[in-house]
């Protein structure tokens, strides 16, 4: 699934969600392998995720994942999207500020006397 990410140029969580599931059902389809979302759902969750950015907010989701409770999300995409759609709009508040804050950080460190 080369090439689907959530497009950050987008300025609602709906709207990059809409954007990131029809890039993906596109793929899907345009490679005839649209059981998949039934055979493998823990392949999509996983595509679904590698295609999440900026990377704080992929970061985030992974570790999410990674914890017990989310153990059962990479089992069904329904689930993972459904939880998934807050985790955005909420991360979104912020987003503007997490970014300008990491901006700042790089431009302070390369600022630094040598």
């Amino acid at each position: 699934m080369r090439g689907l990410t959530v497009d950050v140029q987008l300025q609602d969580a709906e709207s990059r969600m809409s954007c990131l599931l029809a890039n993906f059902y596109s793929t899907v389809d345009g490679v005839n392998t649209e059981s998949i979302i039934h055979e493998d759902p823990k392949s999509v969750v996983g595509y679904l995720v590698n295609a999440l950015r900026p990377t704080a907010f992929h970061s985030a989701i992974q570790d999410s994942l990674e914890r017990p409770a989310g153990k059962p999300l990479k089992k069904d995409v329904s689930m993972f999207l459904r939880w998934l759609r807050p985790q955005m709009e909420e991360f979104m508040k912020y987003e503007t500020h997490i970014l300008a804050a990491q901006h700042g950080v790089s431009n302070a460190v390369s600022q630094q006397p040598q």
